[in-house]
């Protein structure tokens, strides 16, 4: 019997959340086409036989000085720190000869605590020739010393059944950490928060920041339903007329689509009431991340320098 934790880690938009979801054939983690879209690290567990792996999806690694951006960094960082085993996904790039200084760090980080890495080459379904790959993985080979380096499409697919064959020679010898039908640590006040910033992601521009948070005030089972009533907390007043939009349609929209969503995710039958509050630079002050669930002591210094 083998059980151990998996990290997943990488840059904004590497294709983190999508491959795991993929892989557990289950929506753990929100997807946009926008940076910065997951913001805790998320755990999602596979178990198969005599093997369990316990995979920690990360926020993307980024330098943005800001608090949030600061929790963000250290839910990654401690994902390597839990990891027997890390998958770093980077992007393919055509022609690259220059490696991302994040990326860097990474590699960096990751290689100091003598931690196996797998590097996961996303993106290959951009390809236009097998010399192409070759090319990838050639530059890829002398940026860090990894076990391997497997080229991958985690939106078109992948074969899970060789992958698990890779991974599960860095998982050692344990007893199972969860119950074999255990799939994620996230109850569903935190899928019900995910699923509308989702939305709120999906459906607004650059003016809406990436701070915002949501904040589930009351869940409540009556006869069969689940009435939710919802906050979304920005910073500005500004930001508060584009979410709810001409005549509350932005908000009406936001509120079906997450409906929808929710609906499908935990199904059951669900009532949602959104409303939405002014939290003026919520993300810049500690103690106002920690009332709504953001807090983690990792030291970064050492990543960041």
């Amino acid at each position: 019997m083998k059980a151990g934790y998996v990290a997943i880690i990488g840059r904004p938009n590497a294709g983190k959340s999508t491959f795991l979801n993929q892989f557990l054939n289950e929506r753990i983690s929100i997807i946009t086409h926008k940076a910065q879209t997951t913001r805790d690290k998320i755990l999602g567990v596979f178990t198969e036989d005599d093997l369990q792996m316990i995979f920690l999806d990360s926020p993307g690694l980024h330098i943005l000085n800001k608090e949030i951006n600061m929790f963000m960094i250290k839910e990654a960082l401690s994902a390597i720190t839990e990891a027997n085993l890390v998958l770093l996904f980077v992007s393919y790039r055509k022609n690259q000869n220059k490696i991302d200084p994040i990326e860097e760090k990474i590699i960096k980080y990751i290689e100091d605590r003598k931690k196996p890495i797998i590097l996961m080459l996303n993106k290959v379904d951009r390809l236009n020739s097998p010399a192409e790959l070759m090319e990838g993985i050639a530059f890829w080979q002398k940026q860090g010393d990894f076990e391997e380096i497997i080229p991958i499409s985690a939106l078109k697919g992948f074969n899970k059944k060789l992958l698990i064959k890779d991974f599960k020679k860095y998982i050692p010898e344990h007893p199972f950490y969860y119950p074999e039908d255990y799939l994620t640590d996230k109850d569903d006040r935190f899928t019900i928060s995910e699923l509308i910033r989702e939305q709120i992601l999906l459906m607004t521009n650059e003016e809406i920041p990436y701070d915002t948070a949501v904040q589930v005030e009351k869940y409540a089972i009556i006869e069969e339903k689940l009435h939710l009533e919802v906050t979304i907390i920005l910073a500005r007043e500004s930001q508060k007329r584009i979410i709810i939009g001409h005549k509350g349609r932005m908000l009406q929209m936001i509120k079906e689509r997450a409906n929808k969503n929710i609906e499908e995710i935990l199904k059951k039958s669900v009532h949602l009431r959104l409303f939405v509050k002014v939290n003026k630079d919520w993300s810049k002050i500690g103690k106002k991340m920690e009332h709504i669930g953001y807090t983690n002591t990792i030291n970064i210094d050492e990543f960041l320098k």
